[in-house]
């Protein structure tokens, strides 16, 4: 687990006291319930003080609270804690509530099975992308990923997309966060977003070749829907299989049609606008 990405976000109590809007107690429980994101395995209170960083006994007591209210089950034996069911529902009402993944989901499986690869769909949470849909063609190349796989924004294709795609304000937040948390490599991820800036405001769409994983080139694009949620788009595989010249000349403008069409339909259908 790693203890220095994950408590880096937890506010320290002197801004929870500047904050009279901040509910500190909610705000650490929602630490303890993410950490679970980072483990395959259920985690003892001991895990989860040396993955977020929080108190011992702060800790005790919201995994028992979090136990109590359904959010998390004990494990007697072991003495750790898994998810609830309950986390699971939440997942579905999130998708029930936009209604995009159903809209998006065969325009993106229309894409993938025409250019025999991996579609997928994400949208931000703090400085990192988390997918939501991900349709996958014959091609036998498979990336590995699933709903819920994180990818970070400063440096994947989808999450460039997104960063250009965000409002000003929002734009601007995350480049404070960025910055603060790349610290030296920042001035290498700022080059990157400026050209990736230039790529989408010429074509619709950016491509990261190597710059999150060796070896694995993206093409991102993001829209902005009529509820004015953005999303994002990406195809990304091997350098073998996606080399960058085929995703400036062809992958890429249809992955920025796919996403026009899915915008499109959205609109018509104003499953969005409730």
């Amino acid at each position: 687990m790693r203890k220095e990405m994950l408590s880096a976000f937890v506010k320290p109590d002197e801004e929870e006291d500047k904050d009279r809007h901040l509910i500190g107690a909610l705000s650490r429980g929602l630490e303890i319930l993410r950490a679970f994101e980072e483990s395959n395995a259920p985690l003892s209170n001991q895990d989860l003080v040396a993955c977020t960083g929080l108190p011992k006994s702060t800790v005790s007591r919201i995994t028992r609270t979090l136990t109590i209210e359904g959010f998390l089950v004990h494990l007697p034996k072991s003495g750790a804690y898994r998810l609830a069911p309950t986390v699971l529902a939440l997942a579905r009402a999130f998708h029930n509530s936009t209604g995009i993944a159903e809209i998006a989901q065969p325009h993106m499986q229309e894409l993938a099975d025409t250019i025999r690869g991996t579609v997928a769909m994400g949208t931000r949470d703090r400085l990192d992308i988390v997918y939501m849909q991900i349709c996958r063609g014959v091609k036998h190349v498979r990336v590995p990923q699933a709903p819920g796989t994180r990818v970070p924004i400063a440096t994947t294709a989808i999450g460039n997309a997104y960063f250009h795609t965000v409002a000003p304000d929002e734009r601007e937040a995350l480049t404070a966060l960025i910055k603060r948390q790349s610290q030296r490599t920042w001035p290498v991820i700022e080059e990157e977003l400026q050209r990736t800036g230039r790529e989408i405001a010429k074509g619709g769409f950016c491509v990261r070749a190597g710059t999150w994983t060796p070896g694995i080139n993206g093409v991102g694009v993001a829209l902005r829907l009529p509820d004015q949620t953005v999303v994002a788009f990406n195809v990304g595989g091997p350098s073998y299989w996606l080399k960058e010249e085929g995703l400036y000349e062809d992958i890429g403008p249809r992955l920025v049609d796919m996403a026009r069409n899915v915008l499109a339909d959205a609109t018509r259908r104003g499953v969005l606008m409730r």
